[in-house]
């Protein structure tokens, strides 16, 4: 069942929306648990200043988001950009106020003859929170912001409607290719004697580095793999989508249409609940004839 967003002033279907699969929705809490282990690595400070960007951005973009509300849930205009300020006002209110309700508070050391006793607040994971639609974004808001502030995230803001499914495509063929050609990385090193640890080693501190190369190599290496963070049956999919998209577009994106190919025999081949990462497994495998 698709899901529309419909002017309620013309009755005009502004964009349709799939429902998720329950394999999609696993994808997504999986993707959310990986993403704030690595959030919770940050400072409440840098956390902090992200919101303070995000506010900017959203007061910079006020007038376009206030006009998206109305479009799509007939409030006045007015009322949304009463709205959007509120928003601007909460995102500031947390990234001044963040770090000192999340200051460390000292305890009674002597009581339990200790040296120094705290009570420190440390993310404990993922939360989910299901929104009301009547404040389409303060709802969302005024849950994000102090989650923000405690876990940590990036936001980027998008006006038009179909950018965020397209950037997200975009994203996702970077992700799948960079995951292809550190799995074909690995394999040629270990084919041609050498160490596959020292791929990542190269590779780490230089301008093609990320946390992302580091994360997977080593369970590639491993083939510590049948725990997904990102299931690879779920990245197949997204890699149709992709190069489905490129085509519409009358693009012919060589390395996606071979990544989409690379998975699918992944799938083929028993792989699809295991990590993404798992295509590692196909690529070294000994060719025939």
């Amino acid at each position: 069942m698709a899901i529309a967003t419909v002017s309620p002033v013309t009755g005009e279907v502004l964009e349709s929306f799939d429902e998720l699969t329950p394999e999609e929705l696993e994808d997504k809490l999986a993707r959310a648990a990986a993403a704030a282990e690595s959030y919770r690595l940050t400072s409440v400070e840098q956390r902090a200043g992200w919101l303070g960007r995000a506010a900017d951005n959203l007061e910079k973009d006020a007038d376009s988001v206030s006009r998206l509300i109305t479009t799509e849930m007939g409030k006045t205009y007015r009322a949304a950009q009463e709205e959007v300020a509120k928003c601007v006002r909460g995102l500031r209110f947390y990234a001044a106020e963040g770090p000192g309700l999340l200051r460390n508070l000292p305890g009674d050391a002597g009581s339990v003859g200790a040296k120094q006793t705290y009570v420190s607040y440390q993310p404990i994971g993922v939360v989910l929170a299901v929104m009301p639609w009547n404040l389409p974004l303060w709802q969302a808001m005024r849950f994000a912001a102090p989650a923000l502030d405690a876990v940590g995230s990036r936001t980027v803001w998008l006006d038009e409607v179909g950018q965020p499914s397209g950037l997200k495509l975009a994203y996702n063929a970077w992700v799948l290719t960079t995951v292809e050609g550190l799995a074909e990385s690995l394999t040629l090193a270990d084919a041609l004697g050498v160490d596959p640890k020292l791929v990542a080693e190269v590779i780490r501190g230089s301008a093609l580095d990320s946390g992302y190369v580091q994360a997977k190599a080593p369970k590639m290496i491993s083939d510590d793999l049948d725990a997904p963070s990102f299931p690879l049956v779920a990245a197949a999919k997204d890699a149709v989508l992709i190069t489905d998209a490129a085509r519409g577009a009358g693009l012919r994106l060589g390395i996606a249409e071979t990544v989409r190919e690379r998975l699918q025999l992944a799938v083929e081949s028993g792989f699809g609940r295991a990590d993404v990462a798992a295509t590692y497994r196909v690529s070294r495998r000994p060719t025939t004839g």
